[in-house]
């Protein structure tokens, strides 16, 4: 009997805790859920120490917030869109974090050209000086000397297309809404440059109209990977100038923040550079081309389908396999 008596009296201690406990999980959770006076107004306990995640760790991802708080995903995106409707936080998409990294195509380039490295520390010291790189002779930098370059290599494309020599322009871009230099590539167009622009976005100027940009073809492929590389080429033959950068000519980018492009001087990866972007071009799967009524149409599929993505892809595929 005293065994049973023991047991009864434990299982009452036990079952009286749990209530106690059971009490206190609900008023927390009754709390952190409640609306409380902070300086965020209308915000639960729950959404201000959420904010303060964001505060301390800025960058941090709705997935490592779901892991602090050990809620679903799901959960931790709903409080993050309230706190973005309210305006106490901003959503961005990196493009440099892992998972990007395995859909975005892009380009780098690694030098020891010590021209390019000074320059390139010379707008790293600006940055940190709070102030712009006022003129390079290498580097193409924003916002003060990459729009005025850009459009500087456009004109001696006019002169030597004038001159009766042979010019050309090739372009490949995110976007392009710089009036400047989209006047300046219609100009260069009705003097009788070949202009080729792969512009994958938004792209105000409209090309193939009669007498104003009939020189001008623009294509944009969007496929599989999230294209974007930029690409500038000015001239022909060995006088051919390559650029990679970070810039599309938007003038968000050309005249309102620092941006790069590095000229390419390298024959190896000038060739390469080429080829990719002429691959690009040959693109009948995935590539639409704009008419001179703004519309985009697919590039009619003659001879071998091209796919500049999977063909590319399976290069890169087939390098390090054979390393």
């Amino acid at each position: 009997m005293n065994n049973l008596s023991d047991i009864d009296g434990l299982y009452r201690r036990l079952n009286v805790r749990a209530d106690m406990l059971y009490e206190f999980v609900i008023l927390y959770h009754n709390y952190i859920y409640s609306q409380h006076t902070y300086e965020a107004e209308n915000c639960n306990m729950m959404e201000i120490h959420t904010l303060t995640y964001i505060d301390d760790q800025p960058g941090i991802t709705a997935t490592e917030l779901s892991k602090i708080w050990h809620k679903s995903k799901s959960a931790i995106s709903q409080t993050i869109k309230k706190l973005m409707n309210a305006g106490y936080v901003e959503k961005r998409y990196l493009e440099n974090n892992e998972k990007t990294a395995r859909l975005y195509t892009d380009l780098s380039l690694m030098t020891a050209d010590e021209k390019i490295g000074l320059e390139a520390a010379r707008v790293f010291q600006a940055l940190t000086k709070g102030e712009t790189v006022e003129e390079s002779e290498h580097l193409l930098v924003a916002p003060k000397c990459l729009q005025s370059k850009v459009i500087d290599m456009i004109d001696e494309e006019i002169r030597r297309v004038q001159n009766g020599e042979e010019a050309y322009i090739g372009l490949k871009l995110n976007s392009l809404t710089d009036k400047k230099i989209m006047d300046k590539l219609a100009e260069a167009s009705r003097a009788g440059v070949h202009v080729d622009m792969i512009v994958r976005g938004i792209c105000c100027l409209i090309p193939g109209v009669p007498g104003e940009t009939e020189n001008i073809r623009v294509i944009s492929i969007v496929g599989r990977f999230l294209e974007h590389s930029r690409i500038y080429i000015f001239g022909c033959g060995e006088r051919t100038k390559y650029y990679i950068g970070s810039a599309d000519f938007m003038t968000r980018n050309t005249v309102k923040r620092v941006e790069v492009a590095a000229p390419v001087y390298s024959e190896k990866l000038k060739k390469r550079i080429r080829g990719i972007f002429d691959l690009m071009l040959s693109d009948n799967k995935k590539a639409r081309i704009e008419g001179s009524d703004g519309k985009y149409t697919y590039v009619k599929c003659e001879g071998e389908p091209v796919n500049s993505q999977e063909r590319l892809y399976q290069e890169a595929y087939d390098r390090a396999a054979s390393r």
